[in-house]
């Protein structure tokens, strides 16, 4: 009951894409077909439909190249700071 309420209440702050997807996910529910019963079947479906596959891995790859360019950066802000002091 607990997971029903869970998905009822994360509904109805849905709007435009989101909206629709579940106004359709919901009205195309067939007895005993694929319906969303327990809250981690609803996240599920709701990642699979608008979370990209590969976005985890390009968002570490920009971390990543962003860590390393303002480690360059700050690295050589340091040395030419340090420079100055002498």
């Amino acid at each position: 009951k607990d997971d029903a309420i869970k998905v009822n209440t994360t509904s109805i702050y849905f709007a435009d894409v989101a909206l629709l997807w579940w106004c359709r996910r919901s009205t195309d529910e067939k007895p005993g077909g694929n319906t969303i019963r327990t809250w981690e079947e609803f996240q599920r479906e709701l990642k699979k439909q608008f979370y990209p596959q590969y976005a985890e891995k390009e968002a570490r790859a920009k971390l990543c190249y962003l860590t390393q360019l303002f480690g360059s950066m700050f690295g050589r802000l340091a040395s030419k700071e340090s420079s100055n002091l002498l």
